[in-house]
């Protein structure tokens, strides 16, 4: 986990008197449609390819980071 994430959760940890857990989810697409704003710097075909390929598997384990959670 990246030390920010990590301070992060003992911050919210101590504030919240409990567990904190986190998931990143990385490289992720900033808008639906790049040709519509000026963001040069980002290739969208390669963030589109990533979002494809990657999310899936993000938004799965953020279910069952969800259901662990509320159990």
């Amino acid at each position: 986990m990246p030390p920010t994430l990590q301070t992060a959760e003992n911050f919210y940890s101590k504030f919240l008197n409990g567990t904190v857990k986190t998931y990143a989810s990385c490289d992720t697409l900033q808008v639906k449609d790049y040709s519509k704003y000026a963001m040069n710097s980002f290739d969208s075909a390669h963030k589109q390819a990533h979002h494809n390929e990657q999310f899936p598997a993000d938004l799965e384990e953020c279910f069952k980071l969800g259901a662990e959670i509320t159990n």
